[in-house]
């Protein structure tokens, strides 16, 4: 059965629907092959994150050696202008742990099903953990530290709550179509 509900006064064969029907098909056409380059980049730049992550904690030595220093200094003269002094190398250490996590959050609330995301949280708590034996088992130079278990949960906690409220944000706000 032909549908024809809007043909030209031209005279063309092809209805109104149907045009419809073709573009929306090169319309869904476009969104697929453009959820499959988001993926495809996604998964790339998890994959880096992972890499860049693992060389960062199995590092034989302190990743930030020399640069400890350096920062330090630079503390200091914040301080000196006016930085909150409980801002310091270790707040700053802490931070940088976090940051090191949330990705891994975020990766997995845009991984895993909706009402399993959450696993994301104890997972890090025993990869973090686990870590932290590794260094202080096989890597001498490296000092293991609750501390940093406890960034690397928050850092992946933050980074999962952010992209659940992202999501849950694009859901409920209405698309208009242009």
């Amino acid at each position: 059965m032909k549908w024809h509900l809007g043909a030209s006064s031209l005279g063309s064969s092809r209805s109104g629907y149907e045009t419809d029907v073709r573009r929306g098909r090169r319309a869904d056409e476009g969104q697929r092959w453009a959820a499959s380059l988001t993926g495809k980049a996604t998964v790339c730049i998890a994959a880096l994150y992972v890499i860049g992550g693992l060389l960062v904690l199995f590092w034989p030595t302190r990743v930030d050696g020399s640069f400890r220093t350096e920062l330090k200094g630079v503390l200091s003269r914040l301080h000196q202008k006016g930085l909150p002094t409980f801002i310091d190398y270790s707040s700053v250490e802490f931070l940088a742990n976090m940051a090191l996590f949330a990705p891994l959050g975020a990766f997995a609330a845009v991984a895993l099903r909706a009402g399993m995301s959450w696993a994301v949280i104890p997972a890090a708590a025993v990869f973090s953990i686990v870590v932290e034996i590794v260094q202080w088992q096989l890597l001498p130079a490296r000092v293991p530290d609750l501390h940093d278990v406890l960034a690397n949960v928050g850092g992946a906690t933050l980074g999962w709550a952010c992209t659940l409220g992202a999501r849950r944000a694009a859901i409920s706000t209405p698309r208009t179509r242009d």
